[in-house]
């Protein structure tokens, strides 16, 4: 009897974490295709920069960040989302 518990607070465990894995695989397939540009709103979940100089980016104006979204950076603004700008990555990073 008190193995039964245990195993369904497993399964649970399980289920969720799978389910959690499916999500974030549909959510990054279905922007992969995406090309950001300039005058977009972006509401993704890119890789925020703290070290942009160490990208070749130039500081960001106060209000404004550096977020790395699969093949481009992008210089949002922080309340709006709005692309000031995008770079391409280079090869290799």
């Amino acid at each position: 009897m008190p193995f039964q518990p245990m195993i369904i607070l497993c399964s649970l465990a399980v289920i969720t974490l799978v389910s959690a894995l499916l999500w974030q695989r549909k959510r990054v397939s279905s922007s992969q295709t995406k090309t950001w540009r300039a005058g977009e709103v972006y509401r993704g979940q890119g890789e925020l920069l703290a070290f942009y100089r160490r990208y070749g980016l130039h500081e960001p104006l106060k209000g404004h960040k550096w977020v790395r979204d699969k093949q481009r950076y992008l210089l949002v603004e922080t309340k709006s989302g709005l692309i000031v700008t995008t770079r391409r990555v280079p090869v290799g990073r």
